[in-house]
């Protein structure tokens, strides 16, 4: 991910790979003023195989700088700087799956008070969970609200918040992979929850044609002034609707209806 993490108003680098990667560790980058000489790394602690996506940085203590949610813990850029980091590990999600620990996060304020609120859903899990978790003291102690489920879901390897139904409102997406499906499916669905403002959502299933997903994006694709979505997978199982093959896949949002041509 791209963020200012030391202040100096240019963005750095922030990644993680786990220990099956030559990166293992969770880490952001400074980008000196000629990107073609070498980055300076500074360590920001321990990593997990998935967290950080799609966009888990925020100033989660209220001090004026950058801090990073790495799905259980989350961790204090105490100098501003990035130099100096001290980790809470006290965020009420996160299980071990069979690559680890694994999320998706993103940051949104969902409900328009002016405060952000932290979205995080399961990846590389079956079973997978939903939640929106909120602080009231700077990050010591979290609430938990699970989102809407109808039915178990498997790895959501996907989450995009964006207005889909244009009511100005912050909507949460997700896909789940056609692999780490829950036993017996074979039908992995794309998930919109509605934001029914006061912090009320509505599960809204928006495709399930045996097509799953993984790391989906969203954006308005065809310049009509709605969100749609774009997704691709990672692996591909023989009965998906595209003949077992590998897909991408370009979900229109028609929520502007196109204009009549005369």
């Amino acid at each position: 991910m791209a963020a200012d993490i030391d202040g100096d108003g240019r963005p750095d680098i922030v990644m993680m790979g786990d220990e099956r990667t030559r990166l293992n560790s969770l880490r952001w980058y400074k980008i000196p003023a000629d990107p073609r000489q070498p980055w300076t790394a500074y360590p920001i602690g321990p990593p997990v195989h998935g967290a950080i996506s799609s966009n888990g940085i925020a100033d989660i203590d209220g001090d004026g700088d950058l801090d990073v949610l790495r799905a259980d813990t989350w961790f204090e850029n105490q100098d501003g700087k990035g130099t100096q980091w001290l980790a809470h590990a006290n965020i009420p999600f996160g299980r071990k799956g069979p690559y680890g620990v694994c999320v998706r996060t993103a940051v949104a304020d969902l409900d328009g008070d002016g405060k952000q609120e932290i979205i995080m859903v399961d990846a590389d899990i079956a079973d997978g969970k939903a939640a929106i978790l909120r602080t009231a003291d700077k990050g010591q102690t979290w609430q938990k609200q699970p989102l809407p489920q109808s039915f178990p879901y498997g790895s959501m390897h996907s989450l995009a918040v964006a207005d889909f139904t244009g009511d100005g409102r912050p909507d949460i997406f997700v896909n789940e992979q056609e692999d780490l499906l829950p036993q017996g499916r074979q039908n992995p669905r794309w998930v919109l929850w509605e934001n029914l403002g006061g912090g009320q959502f509505a599960e809204r299933i928006i495709l399930d044609q045996k097509l799953g997903g993984h790391e989906a994006v969203a954006g308005d694709v065809d310049a009509d002034g709605d969100i749609d979505i774009c997704s691709k997978e990672w692996i591909a199982k023989p009965w998906n609707a595209n003949h077992g093959r590998m897909h991408i896949d370009f979900l229109e949002n028609l929520q502007i209806k196109p204009k009549t041509q005369p």
